[in-house]
């Protein structure tokens, strides 16, 4: 149906799909929804994407419920194609703001998602400043579930995949030491390792057969010290170990 939109239909039909995904919290319902924004974003215009993405912030930023932040979340994640980079940047930090006011595991989930869909739209230096502040970092390092650990890390070698990052192996094998490493994210970060270094094993190969490689072919990378605490993101549940 989007297919068949004209230019001006296009914000009437994106308005409609926004206020439909505001009434409804059921999960397939809010998935094909935001399938619906991304078709729709085709035919928007610079200046229309922008003030979709200024309302779908403004419900993120006013959401009071995981249930209320979830819709606006999603269709973020399917506009993300569309978002200039400084869009992007604009998105990724209202998502950063969004995990402090919730301890939902869903909420978390699809925060994280999103951060991943935006984090291949930044600019090298826009990537440099988001991994340099370590926000990132810390949301992976206090994961609920695997699903949530493995989307940030999938976000995190997104944004370290970059020709000016001089430490990409160190980077990798510091996020490996997170307990919350463990599973689906050691696959992601593996292979993130292969794909910029072709020579290093594949996830199949397992994290051994990886670390051994590592140890053989950059002696100079710590492999045995522990992990730092990330600092958690500002919740007063959260705090690292005493001595961390």
């Amino acid at each position: 149906m989007a297919a068949k939109l004209t230019g001006a239909q296009a914000p009437q039909a994106l308005d409609a799909v926004l206020q439909t995904m505001q009434r409804t919290t059921d999960a397939n319902a809010l998935l094909g929804q935001a399938e619906a924004v991304g078709a729709v974003a085709a035919k928007l215009t610079d200046a229309q994407v922008q003030t979709a993405l200024d309302a779908l912030l403004q419900s993120i930023q006013g959401a009071t419920s995981p249930d209320a932040l979830r819709g606006p979340v999603q269709a973020v994640r399917a506009l993300a194609d569309k978002l200039t980079d400084a869009q992007a940047q604009q998105a990724l930090d209202a998502v950063m703001q969004a995990i402090r006011g919730t301890t939902d595991r869903d909420a978390h989930l699809g925060l994280a998602q999103a951060a991943q869909s935006l984090a291949g739209k930044l600019t090298d230096a826009q990537a440099q400043q988001v991994v340099a502040a370590g926000h990132l970092q810390s949301a992976f390092g206090w994961s609920a579930t695997p699903e949530e650990s493995a989307a940030w890390a999938k976000a995190i070698a997104t944004l370290l995949r970059r020709p000016a990052e001089p430490n990409y192996v160190g980077a990798i094998v510091e996020l490996l030491k997170y307990p919350v490493a463990g599973g689906q994210a050691t696959n992601v970060l593996l292979e993130a390792l292969r794909a910029v270094i072709p020579a290093a094993p594949s996830a199949e190969a397992g994290l051994p057969a990886n670390l051994r490689w590592i140890a053989d072919t950059y002696p100079g990378i710590d492999l045995k010290s522990a992990p730092a605490c990330p600092p958690p993101l500002p919740r007063e549940e959260l705090a690292c170990p005493s001595g961390a």
